[in-house]
């Protein structure tokens, strides 16, 4: 069993924004400000993590942009973009049941209500109107994250049961 990682990716960064260095921010949680509740970011350059202090953040259009300092030039920050964002797993809040944090899932095997193994869970995205869950197996597929197709998830068992046609 892999060790669990000491960070959880929260967002990504995405495109520059401005002539000073802003970019827009890629939040993965809900509501997406909730990104912000954390002041130090880590962000992921291939397997290792650098502690970043948060300097500024707004909302624009849709979502919201940030800075980080010494960042003060888009060619700078370009360097930054999509990597990703994370804090340290130990400081999340606590779940209710059902509830998972998206890093939970991955690796996860998915399997039909009738038993049938579709693969394991390698990245879940938002869609705007539901997540989905990558799944790769002899193929990949694309499994909407909703009440109607996921019928269980076990985090013990590393088991997640769909109701779902292995044909799709």
């Amino acid at each position: 069993m892999p060790t669990p990682s000491p960070y959880t990716t929260l967002g990504k960064i995405g495109k520059t924004y401005g002539v000073k260095g802003w970019f827009n921010v890629v939040s993965f949680t809900d509501p997406i400000e909730n990104i912000f509740e954390y002041t130090t970011w880590y962000l992921k350059n291939d397997s290792q993590w650098e502690a970043f202090e948060l300097e500024a953040f707004r909302p624009h259009g849709k979502g919201y942009i940030a800075k980080l300092p010494g960042y003060d030039t888009p060619e700078n920050s370009r360097l930054l973009t999509n990597r990703e964002i994370g804090v340290p797993t130990s400081e999340l809040p606590t779940l209710a049941n059902n509830e998972y944090y998206w890093s939970d899932l991955i690796d996860l095997e998915v399997y039909t209500a009738e038993g049938q193994l579709l693969g394991k869970v390698t990245q879940v995205l938002e869609t705007g109107a539901n997540e989905v869950l990558c799944v790769q197996g002899e193929r990949e597929r694309m499994v909407p994250f909703i009440k109607s197709v996921i019928q269980k998830v076990d985090l013990e068992q590393k088991r997640i049961t769909v109701n779902w046609d292995p044909d799709f």
